[in-house]
């Protein structure tokens, strides 16, 4: 399921990101206008191309038409990031989510994923080299509504990326979770938003090297999915001291279904759930209480092969 290959990340103090806005279409292909004044739960399918929209207890109330499967988040205005898998691009949808108000595009560099930071609304976007020779993968940070980047940073050495993920914590360190087919895995930190000079590996006190989704909780504590192991184990971690992880704090096991463990995809907006989803034709996005886990708490069907997952109001750390 999770395909890696090795890249490696150097801190790039002088270069110009490859970044260009450019113009949004007049309107999404067969999308449906949403009102801005509930609770939304956005769903990106892989086999439909499509992000549908629900309401907290899972009634759809919308769909945006795509081309793609997309990895997405929110901002606290609501407005939606969709990024393409293996796209070069992000487009941004305002609500009510009938057209693309903005798109990124990022030349020969693919998207891996897109954070945003609940607080201050600056953004991050982790890209790798998608073609045409060797070149570093990049980490762009943008101040919200931003077309050009407010600070670019190329990865450090030892940073592994090809599939990657991430979560801003309550001081606006970005935590990125990274591997590649070779089993080199890190959970890396990114302080200081458009200040930030370099990623920094951490390591861990004990024989543990988890690799999957990262997510910060209602604690501030740092929440990673393992994707090493059969049965997806959620760690949470205290935060690092001098970059080393302590033994976690807890382990949360999500109830298998069909023989398989979900994805956790993203944290509930109340900080004290998880939402998780099965892919195939198992597929179905349901909500388990973290850090107990066990069965879920709520399930929401009618939906196919779930890629990406984000909640609007997103879950804002302490």
């Amino acid at each position: 399921m999770i395909h890696r290959i090795f890249v490696v990340l150097i801190l790039c103090a002088l270069c110009r990101p490859d970044v260009v806005a450019a113009r949004a279409p007049l309107i999404a292909e067969r999308s449906t206008v949403v009102s801005t004044n509930r609770t939304k739960i956005f769903v990106s399918e892989r086999t439909t191309h499509r992000i549908v929209i629900l309401s907290s207890d899972g009634k759809p109330i919308g769909s945006i038409a795509r081309n793609s499967s997309d990895t997405v988040t929110t901002d606290r205005e609501g407005n939606l990031y969709a990024a393409p898998e293996y796209g070069n691009r992000v487009e941004i949808y305002a609500p009510p989510y009938a057209r693309v108000s903005k798109i990124l595009s990022f030349g020969t560099q693919s998207v891996r994923f897109v954070a945003t930071d609940q607080k201050s609304d600056i953004f991050a976007v982790v890209t790798v080299y998608n073609g045409g020779g060797p070149g570093p993968p990049m980490i762009y940070f943008f101040k919200h509504g931003a077309t050009s980047p407010c600070n670019v940073l190329k990865q450090q050495p030892g940073i592994p990326v090809y599939y990657a993920y991430g979560a801003f914590d309550s001081q606006g360190t970005l935590f990125l979770s990274a591997g590649n087919d070779s089993g080199e895995t890190t959970v890396a930190s990114v302080p200081g938003e458009c200040s930030a000079t370099k990623a920094t590996n951490n390591v861990f006190s004990q024989p543990l090297d988890p690799y999957g989704i990262v997510t910060i909780d209602a604690n501030n504590d740092v929440v990673i999915q393992d994707f090493s192991v059969s049965s997806w184990p959620i760690y949470t971690f205290r935060h690092p001291i001098n970059h080393v992880f302590g033994a976690p704090i807890s382990t949360t096991t999500l109830a298998t279904e069909h023989g398989y463990a979900p994805q956790a995809l993203a944290m509930g907006n109340d900080g004290h759930s998880i939402w998780g989803a099965f892919a195939g034709r198992f597929a179905g996005l349901n909500a388990y209480a973290y850090p107990a886990g066990g069965k879920p708490i709520q399930r929401i069907g009618g939906l196919q092969y779930i890629w990406s997952v984000a909640t609007y109001p997103a879950f804002i750390p302490k």
